[in-house]
């Protein structure tokens, strides 16, 4: 046996990881922006980041995966097979994120503000005042 040549050791990578997938929002929204405009710079802008930061996330969510999502070269960027695959069930995400947060919003009694700016005299009138702050919250 000879000691100078390391033996190879081969390494199998499991393809289907055990846990879970660690996926957030902002990563579904970012991946279906790309498939929307299949440009980068234009998602970005569409999203309020930098080209930079959406490239990141999108490799974020290809590395998490485990698959290539997009087929990018400079000229061009197309959806791969998983990407379609893919793009069914971001969708899904998406709506399940917005239903959940409204549902979250109804439950903790988040609800958006009417501000009045009520002249002194009306505030002076209790039933005036009353009856219109009523109003207002039903």
């Amino acid at each position: 046996m000879n000691i100078d040549k390391p033996s190879r050791l081969c390494i199998i990578k499991d393809v289907y990881k055990k846990e879970p997938f660690n996926l957030n929002e902002h990563q579904i929204k970012c991946f279906l922006a790309v498939r929307k405009y299949l440009n980068f710079s234009t998602a970005a802008k569409q999203m309020y980041i930098t080209q930079p930061a959406l490239t990141y996330q999108i490799n974020r969510l290809e590395r998490e995966l485990g698959v290539k999502l997009f087929d990018r070269t400079t000229s061009s960027v197309n959806l791969t097979k998983a990407g379609c695959a893919f793009a069914t069930q971001a969708e899904k995400l998406n709506q399940q994120f917005l239903e959940t947060a409204g549902v979250m919003r109804e439950f903790a009694g988040i609800q958006k503000k009417i501000i009045l700016a009520l002249p002194r005299l009306m505030m002076t009138h209790d039933e005036i005042y009353k009856t219109l702050m009523s109003r207002i919250i039903e």
